[in-house]
């Protein structure tokens, strides 16, 4: 709005006599000043009750980061890895940021520099423990490792969700078994959010897999030797 009465001002500067355009300048001064007004009087208004993008993300991370940090040593050097079967990862920075933080010395190793920044990028050989974020299938996979603790552990899902995802993950299977994307099928309990953005699946297909992001999966913590998620 503010745009637009701008350049209505530059036109009427350009287009008419001296007096009126003192007179229209007046006015659309005034009225770009109320707007302006409205706009941060709303703001302010609603800013206190927005939430940031993807927040039921925060909402598990939040439930995992106190009994993760409960594990730590003090005095640890530590990096966060991930094995994420539906978010790529994005919540691990997040428990990297809330871990930092707490006090504690974490970062990630060098292929995520970029991301994490110069400061947080440790070598292997500096570091005591890795802290491994793990969802949906993987978390059985690293129960069964030996070498490795439990730390945290949190389903978002009620069991009427629980319920609703098993029906749809079945939904989305056969949804690609139908449209001959067999070799997507692995993706549904592994790369869920990859599969979602794959351009060779179906509207339905999407839908479905969006659902199952947004009701998330069960998401442990555990403490792993360096070296562990390599």
């Amino acid at each position: 709005l503010v745009t637009i009465a701008w350049t209505a001002v530059a036109w009427i500067r350009a287009n008419r006599t001296a007096s009126a355009d003192r007179f229209a300048t007046a006015n659309l001064t005034r009225a770009c000043a109320g707007l302006a007004a409205v706009a941060t009087v709303s703001m302010v208004v609603l800013a206190p009750s927005a939430d940031h993008p993807e927040e039921y993300l925060g909402d598990t991370l939040g439930e995992l980061v106190e009994p993760t940090a409960a594990a730590l040593d003090p005095d640890g050097t530590y990096v966060v890895e991930w094995k994420d079967a539906y978010f790529f990862g994005s919540q691990a920075f997040g428990l990297v940021s809330e871990l930092e933080r707490a006090g504690y010395d974490v970062g990630t190793y060098e292929f995520w520099r970029v991301p994490i920044t110069d400061s947080r990028t440790k070598a292997i050989a500096d570091v005591d423990q890795e802290i491994v974020f793990v969802t949906g299938t993987f978390v059985e996979e690293w129960r069964a490792r030996p070498d490795v603790q439990e730390v945290a552990f949190v389903d978002p899902r009620t069991s009427t969700e629980l319920a609703e995802y098993e029906d749809l993950r079945a939904e989305l299977i056969a949804d690609l078994e139908g449209d001959g994307l067999d070799e997507l099928v692995a993706l549904v309990d592994t790369n869920l959010f990859g599969l979602n953005i794959d351009q060779a699946i179906s509207a339905e297909a999407r839908t479905i897999s969006a659902r199952m992001i947004r009701l998330g999966q069960g998401t442990a913590v555990f403490l792993a030797p360096p070296g562990a998620t390599q």
